[in-house]
């Protein structure tokens, strides 16, 4: 059985991208969890989440590693627009309740399973998602 094959990872996987998209629609969003990693994360260079490309296994290590370093970020910005009016606040609450222990630990298991693949060149990466 493949990891992406598990439903919490498939689960974790799909709440990273909608997050990351979340914020990548509204300027304002995205400001917001800017002010957040700059209380949270000071020491990050990261400023935005990445979206992932399913295709791309580079694109998708980057993006689980970016969203697990400013995870306190993300937390903390969810819950200040859960608190503002419109339809934005229902989305950032269902989001923040999402992010909880199965999903700390998923994405736990995400970023072990791509740090071992990150080093293959591109074919043994290709090859692995074969037949893995």
């Amino acid at each position: 059985m493949k990891a992406g094959q598990v439903t919490g990872i498939k689960k974790a996987v799909t709440l990273l991208n909608e997050i990351a998209v979340f914020y990548h629609d509204s300027s304002k969003r995205t400001r917001n969890l800017q002010e957040a990693i700059q209380q949270k994360c000071k020491e990050s260079l990261n400023i935005r989440l990445k979206q992932h490309c399913a295709t791309r296994c580079v694109e998708k290590q980057e993006a689980v590693r970016v969203f697990k370093q400013l995870l306190p970020a993300v937390c903390a910005s969810l819950d200040n627009i859960a608190s503002w009016t419109g339809d934005a606040s229902g989305r950032a609450l269902l989001f923040s309740a999402s992010l909880n222990d199965a999903f700390v630990v998923a994405l736990e298991v995400i970023v072990s399973v791509l740090e071992v693949t990150k080093p293959l060149p591109p074919y043994g990466r290709r090859f692995l998602s074969l037949y893995s």
